[in-house]
């Protein structure tokens, strides 16, 4: 808690740079028009709501969070919110109160989900010795809390991700548990709240008809896909009831949700798209139509063999990997990609800590290094740079960990460990570059270019990496490690 206020204190998305502002100036004025207009107006260009300045083009979950999120400001300041003429307000007492809105969120909904997660539901192979070391599981849930890509983008940068991936992660525990309803409706909260959950659907759809398809009798396991499928509905008829009267209000909502005319990708974004813009101008060759189908096809392709696993294979531990390789494909390969969206791939690498801390720490370091380019614009190179640099001095307790035990393999005991320490130390030497290095003047993007090239190469690698575990492990019941304790001294 203390760290996320500490990080809140610098700069936020945007400041001070008029017209459009940022993130933070996008968040605040939904507060500003769903306090004030109709909810029939909420997506729509009206006189009051010019959707060129921070239309809203998240669900309606979120506009309903920011309603209220709005009427409480209202409480305290009501210019803050004022229609027409608080936009751009950053006054200090406004800055508290939203920072204060995050940090709840945070600790209301995502906390309490990772503490839950690793506390309270089992290995995944079931074995009663594996994980269960008290100090093993604080040091799961100090790592998963203090991944730096989440607290700077929702703390510095200035989102509320912390919202829908507290969902996710209840969805994930409830489905743990067998109740598979309940985890339906947590997840379809989670995508009525941001689009982007929609990385995660397709292994929540592949578990829950594979695991009912050999229910026996099999009317019961009809039911119950029956069941799922009632609750979904209902779920997002609920939440999109105001809109769902009007053919031409919620088709205009789902053009919101879904702005395919914004192009692949926005900015510097480390996935295959850009990556391959630099080499070959694609986009001067194809069509916005063309090139939508190719990131859909190249995206089912991809995401398709751990799908197919999982429909063979129903069990929790391939449905962590599949959750996991699904979005990182989704990250590489479709539309519509930022910075930020490294975020979605992140969160169930997270919860694989307890069997893979070395390849999640360094994922955690990688995928923070990656939004490198985006916080330096945020004036948050201070938090970035203290949080990389603890965050990888109690990495190393992990990585000696790994280093000791895997010296007691016969073949090739410290390859894993010198790669890991390679890499990071590339990260960090392309930071002082971009920190104390001008770029030339005829490549005046060289330094966001080449983190999001170097970072590209790792996700690939990454995904290759839980690829094979998702299949090798379905084979083989690798017991879950324990690593030692940051809070306990070793020998």
């Amino acid at each position: 808690m203390t760290i996320r206020w500490l990080v809140g204190q610098f700069p936020h998305s945007g400041q001070g740079t008029p017209p459009m502002y940022g993130d933070y100036e996008a968040q605040r004025h939904w507060m500003e028009i769903t306090s004030h207009l109709p909810v029939r107006d909420w997506y729509r260009n009206t006189t009051d709501n010019d959707l060129l300045y921070w239309g809203l083009d998240y669900p309606p979950l979120t506009a309903y969070h920011m309603y209220i999120l709005g009427l409480i400001s209202r409480k305290f300041n009501s210019s803050w919110t004022k229609l027409h003429e608080s936009r751009g307000t950053e006054t200090h007492d406004h800055k508290v109160y939203m920072r204060s809105t995050v940090i709840l969120s945070d600790l209301l909904i995502y906390m309490p989900a990772v503490l839950y997660y690793f506390y309270k539901t089992r290995p995944s192979n079931k074995s009663p010795q594996a994980g269960s070391n008290e100090r093993s599981v604080a040091t799961y849930v100090a790592f998963a809390l203090f991944y730096p890509g989440q607290i700077l983008i929702d703390h510095g940068h200035f989102q509320y991700n912390c919202v829908f991936m507290g969902m996710v992660v209840w969805a994930v525990i409830f489905m743990s548990k067998g109740k598979q309803a309940t985890s339906a409706l947590i997840f379809t909260l989670a995508l009525s709240y941001k689009q982007m959950s929609l990385y995660y659907s397709l292994p929540f759809f592949w578990y829950i008809a594979s695991s009912n398809i050999r229910v026996k009798p099999v009317w019961k396991g009809i039911r119950n896909i029956i069941l799922v499928s009632i609750v979904v509905s209902m779920t997002f008829g609920f939440i999109f009831s105001p809109f769902i009267s009007d053919k031409e209000i919620i088709l205009q909502v789902l053009k919101r949700l879904f702005p395919f005319d914004r192009g692949l990708f926005e900015d510097k974004v480390a996935n295959f798209w850009f990556c391959l813009s630099i080499f070959y101008k694609y986009r001067k060759f194809s069509s916005t139509e063309d090139l939508l189908r190719a990131s859909t096809l190249l995206t089912s392709l991809l995401s398709l063999p751990a799908g197919l696993h999982l429909l063979f294979k129903p069990r929790m531990r391939t449905f962590k990997y599949a959750l996991v390789n699904t979005a990182l494909v989704f990250f590489l390969l479709s539309f519509q990609v930022h910075e930020k969206t490294i975020l979605l791939p992140a969160l169930p690498i997270l919860l694989l800590f307890r069997e893979h801390p070395l390849a999640v720490n360094w994922f955690a370091i990688m995928s923070t290094f990656s939004l490198q380019p985006l916080l330096s614009k945020d004036g948050q190179m201070v938090p970035y740079s203290v949080l990389m640099i603890v965050y990888t001095l109690l990495s190393m307790e992990i990585f000696k960990w790994h280093f000791t035990t895997a010296l007691s393999r016969p073949v090739a005991p410290n390859v894993p460990l010198i790669m890991c320490w390679a890499s990071i130390l590339g990260c960090f030497a392309l930071n002082l570059v971009a920190l104390f290095m001008k770029p030339p003047p005829h490549l005046p993007d060289l330094h966001p270019t080449v983190n999001a090239l170097y970072s590209f190469v790792h996700f690939v690698g990454f995904l290759f990496f839980f690829y094979y575990r998702q299949f090798r492990e379905s084979k083989h019941n690798r017991p879950t490690v324990q690593v030692p304790s940051i809070t306990k001294k070793t020998n």
